[in-house]
């Protein structure tokens, strides 16, 4: 049966094309080839080139292109709104432009053109695509300005927008700084805004379905009053668990008033007062711990200023008190207090240990004692001192403790040494010269820091020896003296192993 097919291709004129057909089919493969056949394509245009389509309004795209080479009677344009079906937009153009319209804001569509003349079609041109363009909007207005925010207005006359942006130009740049919903007609811009200065915006329609913007509107102010500048070197500071200083410098121009904000978060804002003639205000009434931040605004007879820059402080914690001493020996004092606070995170204690501030400990919140380990000398002077603290708070005061001289306990026993004699035994040894002691308390343990005691021994005895214990185990020793006073402090420790059986 005859067979045709048609072969959608770009062949150039007065060239020399040859062509061969074979069979195939999936059980038996390729035939042999047909004879060929040869062509020579008549004398058509080449294909148009450097297609450009541009919007130059909601209704409207303008096409260019470079004419080819050769003979050309007229061209083709067709169009397609997904670039894939295609259909003549317009015959027998004579020109290199063409003006498509009819459109409807935000339109996408592809174009494409081919040349003809008598001896056919040429090829197609390169496909260029654009939009026709979104109703801007018009009509422009300030509504009002002031030192720190202006409110613009405009018509709203698009029908397809998803957002309106909002740019102003601040240092020679445009700058986006607001963008508000589809069908409003209205911004509030926040910033900085001097005294006698122009400033310029501008705003445009966009499309969230075709990543499209429209044209912009632009909008100048007037030269915005004289009010004052923006109040500067505003501090806060905490004077207590429940109140924040804040000062500031009056600009440089004067103001008859200020308004004073506050914010828990530095983003939701709060008037805490308004025509405040001073340049100080003190914010009462609050809570320990608190976090706070502030700003000032200046105004005059013509309007207000922009916003002082930022400032934030916490009110301070509540101190300890009643810091006392629970116990005290040789080598351990213990201190407890009264927690006033309820936002503190930890406790610090420090110790005034040869004449300097020493840390000693840090601990939980809500913690009432503290257990110091360390070798305290008999006859000397201890001071100590507990302060609570906060991430957002920092430090409140200091309960201190002048403690009186320790007594007169002993000396700490030194060169304490243990030493395995067999599988079961660890013998000790240890030097003390002081006379007079009740007795010494050995302890032990199987890590160096749980420890429990072995045994208590005369105060004239130097050495003891530890039985009952497992071949190859580990242990570690300390030492100290007792007497009427108190416990002295420990000694070194020292450490041995058992020796192993022998099988």
């Amino acid at each position: 049966n005859p067979v045709t097919g048609t072969i959608d291709h770009d062949f150039a004129p007065d060239v020399a094309h040859k062509f061969r057909i074979r069979a195939y089919s999936a059980t038996a493969g390729y035939s042999d080839y047909s004879p060929e056949v040869e062509s020579t394509p008549s004398d058509w245009p080449e294909a148009p080139s450097n297609l450009s389509a541009t919007s130059t309004s909601t209704t409207a795209i303008h096409l260019e292109w470079t004419a080819p080479g050769g003979v050309v009677t007229d061209y083709t344009i067709q169009s397609s709104d997904n670039g894939s079906d295609w259909a003549n937009l317009a015959v027998n153009v004579s020109n290199t432009s063409y003006d498509a319209s009819g459109l409807t804001e935000g339109t996408l569509r592809y174009y494409r053109v081919l040349a003809t003349n008598a001896s056919g079609e040429s090829a197609y041109s390169n496909v260029s695509s654009t939009r026709a363009l979104f109703s801007a909007p018009t009509d422009p207005h300030v509504d009002w300005i002031s030192g720190h925010q202006v409110a613009l207005s405009w018509t709203d006359n698009s029908a397809i927008e998803s957002a309106y942006h909002v740019e102003a130009l601040i240092d020679d740049i445009w700058t986006p700084v607001a963008a508000v919903d589809a069908g409003c007609t209205t911004a509030t811009v926040k910033g900085s805004f001097e005294p006698a200065a122009i400033y310029q915006f501008r705003v445009r329609a966009y499309c969230n379905s075709s990543y499209a913007y429209s044209e912009y509107l632009e909008i100048t102010t007037d030269p915005a009053p004289l009010w004052p500048h923006a109040p500067s070197d505003i501090v806060a500071t905490a004077v207590s668990a429940t109140e924040i200083h804040l000062a500031w410098t009056d600009p440089a121009d004067d103001a008859d008033e200020y308004t004073i904000e506050r914010s828990p978060d530095g983003v939701n804002w709060t008037v805490l007062a308004a025509e405040v003639d001073n340049q100080y205000i003190d914010d009462t009434s609050l809570t320990e711990g608190t976090l706070r931040y502030y700003r000032v605004l200046a105004f005059n007879a013509v309007g207000v200023s922009a916003y002082s820059q930022v400032t934030s402080a916490a009110t301070m914690l509540t101190a300890p008190s009643q810091l006392s001493r629970e116990s005290r020996s040789g080598h351990q004092t213990v201190l407890t207090w009264r927690d006033n606070s309820a936002a503190e995170s930890t406790y610090e204690v420090e110790g005034l240990i040869d004449g300097s501030w020493t840390h000693l400990l840090t601990l939980s919140a809500n913690t009432t004692r503290a257990t110091i380990e360390r070798t305290f000398e008999p006859n000397t002077n201890y001071e100590f001192r507990v302060r609570a603290y906060s991430y957002s708070a920092g430090y409140s005061d200091y309960a201190l403790l002048a403690d009186l001289a320790t007594p007169d306990w002993p000396e700490s026993p030194s060169d304490l040494a243990a030493t395995a004699s067999s599988a079961t035994q660890i013998d000790l040894t240890w030097v003390d010269e002081t006379v007079g002691n009740d007795s010494y308390a050995l302890e032990t343990s199987l890590d160096g820091s749980n420890w429990t005691v072995l045994a208590t021994v005369g105060g004239t005895q130097r050495a003891y020896t530890h039985d009952g214990l497992t071949g190859g185990t580990l242990h570690y020793y300390r030492v100290c003296a007792v007497n009427a006073f108190g416990e002295s402090g420990y000694s070194n420790v020292s450490v041995a192993r058992t020796l192993t059986n022998v099988p």
